[in-house]
């Protein structure tokens, strides 16, 4: 099983396709190599209503999880996309399918959300620009 079947196949018909190029590019960073086993990344854009989602699929390695590394994991993926969108303005937490869902809110109008998967040990955080549903949406959708 790959990373992207954690995701559903699509949003509201939009189907989530496979990113390699920005899976390769993430992979360069020291930080999150020091943490991760294997990433993937996919998108799903609607162009009726100019949104599009980015789905980051991140495999730990065993033993990093733990509240601190969660927590700055979310803070510095925020900033990485909110710093192109305004900075970030917001965070909140939701009940999103019986899991805790973190959502941050960039003044630009861009959204991230980020969950954890007990099995496998991961993380999908998303970046979500256009209609904000459409990472709720991927969110209640995600495997059991």
């Amino acid at each position: 099983m790959g990373l992207l079947d954690l995701l559903p196949a699509d949003i509201d018909g939009h189907a989530i396709e496979e990113s390699a190029e920005a899976a390769a590019e993430s992979a360069t960073d020291a930080a999150l190599a020091a943490h991760a086993e294997s990433i993937a990344v996919g998108v799903a854009t609607d162009p009726a209503t100019d949104t599009f989602v980015v789905a980051s699929v991140v495999k730990l390695k065993p033993g990093v999880f733990d509240e601190e590394f969660y927590r700055d994991w979310r803070d510095s993926f925020d900033e990485g996309v909110c710093a192109q969108a305004g900075g970030v303005v917001g965070n909140a937490e939701a009940q999103i399918d019986e899991r805790t869902v973190y959502i941050g809110t960039c003044a630009g109008g861009v959204h991230t959300y980020h969950v954890h998967l007990d099995d496998p040990d991961a993380i999908v955080s998303l970046n979500v620009v256009g209609d904000a549903t459409f990472g709720q949406k991927l969110m209640e959708n995600l495997p059991d």
